[in-house]
């Protein structure tokens, strides 16, 4: 592993604090005018400020007990203003860990260190109380949303306040950054509309209000929430106006969604109230340009709101969170402004290049999955920029195969894995199974998917054939012989997984369903067979291989109908016996998986090739057969398609199921519809199809 180490810094918070959510710190310094190397870490994020102006923002996620250096080369004139802002949220989360909120941060010039942080050092530090505490969760899986109250200026805000005494918390095991910087651009957002808001009559209520083992303020202690005044609140168009007066708003559209920190500037006449609402999509329907956008900003299981309150003069701030929208609207509760600008500092992956497409449609679908690329690689590969920038198994391995083809490498799969490699025993995580996403800390069960363990493996496989580094699969071995250890004790006399726990997950659709799920669920055999191949190639331990092979020689015996694989079996008088659920998905994990092949199974083959997929109309076609969804069954089915050799067929497919994705958000959604996210990191792999499928050449799958 890569030394990196500071040379006087040591990592400090607020004295006595570091229990508090939701705590926003600022560590200032005004340095002699120098060229210097800041060398800094942080829990759980930092952005730094050079007299006012956005500078960066980090850094990139770790493990327990771990924290990845950054370093930057500035260059500081004397009188210029450092301001390093750390958030602390210490909350669980799938995005943030809870733990000690801390900074660590040097300043060297010539080699020699000339300012660091210590509990008497040269960084002064305030807290942000602009920034409101006791605000609503933005989301069950990210932490608190964000509500402030500016009493100065917002520049003079951020040079400093009272003065909080510090002192030196626990060190970090340090790791290097590993991945690129993120890109910063900004994207002007355009004037879509303006018109009257009327306030909703409130009782807005969601899970991350409520539950308080997530580490909530409770609804009732909340020093804001917007959400109410949303909540049911209705719009009606009007003229663009000079000045808005409270009850207006205006809408603000980017040309497609886009993820970085939103950044509001306007002249406020009067002191104001106002919020920032945004959203991914217009959920109008099509044909009603009559009505306002249609925002929600529930509508992916989040708070979708940014709250100010502001003295009247000139406005000018950047959230402190990254968010994804394409539309953006800002609603005046009280007071007046003039002169509203919506803008974004991008944040997202650096390092992609577009691949050579051959034609328009391919083209427009693969800059769809690059810019959902983007977002979604930018310290390590998660699920989505919105709801939860988590870094989720089994999207992984399909996001890890698009970071090849558009950076040339897999840094931010490395650090991904690395962090699974490094990570401790979790509450609601039994010994040796892994965590559906990390790094994250877990409030309550479901903590682990038991298929997304076995995804674990086939990554790891995937990452070395890509890759030839074998240093990490070499630090994962114990992972993966701990997840296998687990499974064995679920093993029936068949050798076959009989009712696992934990969230028994497939995919988004009825292949996932309790019914389907229980008892011997045959995909999860079929995953399993695949996984112990993988570790068994990894490791060279022919007994694996072996053990994989009966498996799947049981499935064919037991699942196969004569026209289908059978999703599961259940007990009736201790005998098992297969049910009659039949899921598409089944079918795809069947092929997908080694235990059917075209050869062996031409019927089942030519039928879903011809009479499924998504544009078959469940209601009359095979009615008895659940349908996939995108995440993961329609995936599956291309990359079968693409195999056998049906490039027409796969183009066709991607081009009818994807291109409404597309044209609508410019990137590619989690769902074949407009709920949960719609820029999920997976769906990003529809370019490595559509460039393997153009080329001809093989996935490599075991």
């Amino acid at each position: 592993m890569q030394e990196v180490r500071f040379e006087r810094a040591v990592p400090v918070w607020v004295r006595g604090e570091g229990g508090e959510k939701n705590r926003t710190c600022l560590f200032a310094l005004r340095p002699e005018g120098e060229k210097y190397l800041l060398r800094l870490t942080a829990c759980n994020f930092y952005r730094i400020l050079v007299n006012g102006a956005f500078f960066a923002y980090g850094p990139a996620r770790a493990a327990h007990g771990y924290a990845r250096i950054d370093e930057y080369e500035l260059t500081l004139n004397t009188g210029d203003t450092l301001v390093i802002e750390v958030a602390g949220y210490r909350c669980n989360s799938f995005y943030s860990l809870n733990e000690q909120p801390f900074l660590q941060a040097e300043l060297l010039s010539g080699g020699e260190v000339r300012y660091f942080t210590d509990a008497d050092g040269a960084f002064v530090c305030s807290r942000l109380s602009a920034r409101r505490q006791r605000v609503a969760r933005f989301s069950y899986q990210r932490a608190f949303s964000e509500s402030y109250r500016f009493s100065r200026p917002v520049q003079e805000t951020y040079l400093g306040g009272e003065v909080a005494a510090l002192e030196r918390v626990a060190p970090r095991r340090l790791l290097p950054r590993r991945v690129s910087y993120p890109a910063y651009s900004r994207e002007h957002a355009d004037w879509r509309e303006s018109g009257i808001f009327r306030p909703g009559e409130g009782g807005f209520d969601n899970r991350f209000l409520t539950r308080s083992a997530l580490g909530i303020f409770p609804v009732s202690e909340l020093e804001t929430n917007p959400g109410e005044v949303l909540y049911g609140a209705s719009y009606r168009l009007t003229a663009r106006k000079r000045e808005l007066a409270a009850g207006d708003f205006e809408t603000f559209a980017f040309a497609h969604a886009e993820t970085g920190f939103l950044r509001i500037g306007a002249r406020l006449t009067r002191d104001s109230r106002f919020l920032v609402v945004f959203d991914e999509a217009d959920l109008r329907e099509e044909g009603s340009p009559e009505t306002p956008v249609e925002l929600c900003f529930y509508r992916n299981d989040t708070y979708n709101i940014v709250e100010y309150e502001a003295k009247a003069g000139a406005f000018l701030h950047l959230s402190f969170e990254p968010y994804t929208a394409k539309y953006v609207r800002v609603i005046l509760l009280e007071g007046g402004m003039d002169g509203l600008q919506v803008d974004m500092v991008r944040y997202e992956n650096a390092d992609c290049r577009l691949p050579a497409v051959p034609d328009v449609q391919s083209r427009i679908l693969t800059e769809a999955a690059m810019r959902t690329f983007r977002h979604n690689a930018v310290d390590l590969l998660t699920d989505c920029p919105s709801r939860e920038r988590a870094g989720w198994l089994c999207d992984a391995w399909f996001s890890a195969r698009a970071e090849r083809l558009f950076t040339g490498a897999n840094q931010m799969e490395y650090n991904f894995l690395e962090n699974y490699a490094l990570a401790p025993e979790l509450p609601f995580v039994p010994d040796g199974m892994v965590p559906m996403c990390y790094p994250a800390d877990f409030s309550e069960e479901p903590a682990f998917i038991p298929n997304w363990a076995m995804w674990y493996v086939l990554e790891l496989y995937d990452y070395r054939n890509r890759t030839g580094d074998v240093s990490l699969i070499a630090m994962s071995r114990g992972k993966v012989e701990g997840i296998l250890r687990y499974f064995r004790a679920f093993e029936n006399e068949d050798g076959l997984l009989e009712d696992l726990k934990g969230w028994g997950f497939l995919e988004w659709s009825k292949a996932s369903a309790d019914e389907f799920i229980c008892g011997v669920n045959y995909p999860s055999n079929m995953m399993y067979a695949s996984a112990l191949a993988c570790a068994g190639a990894l490791y060279c331990d022919a007994a694996l291989l072996e053990k994989a092979e009966k498996i799947r020689r049981t499935i064919r015996e037991q699942s196969f109908n004569g026209q289908f694989f059978v999703d599961n079996a259940v007990r009736a008088d201790g005998v098992l016996r297969r049910t009659d659920h039949i899921s598409e998905t089944c079918q795809y994990y069947a092929f997908f998986c080694g235990v059917a092949d075209r050869d062996g199974y031409p019927d089942l083959w030519v039928r879903l090739k011809e009479q499924f997929g998504p544009r078959r109309d469940p209601g009359r076609t095979w009615p008895e057969v659940a349908p996939s969804n995108a995440f993961i069954g329609n995936y599956l089915r291309l990359i079968l398609l693409k195999e056998a050799g049906e490039e027409t067929r796969v183009r066709e497919e991607a081009v009818a199921y994807f291109s409404k994705m597309a044209e609508r958000t410019g990137t590619l959604w989690e769902h074949d519809r407009v709920c949960g996210s719609l820029d999920h990191g997976f769906a990003s792999y529809l370019a490595v199809l559509l460039q393997e499928n153009d080329c001809g050449l093989s996935g490599g799958r075991l």
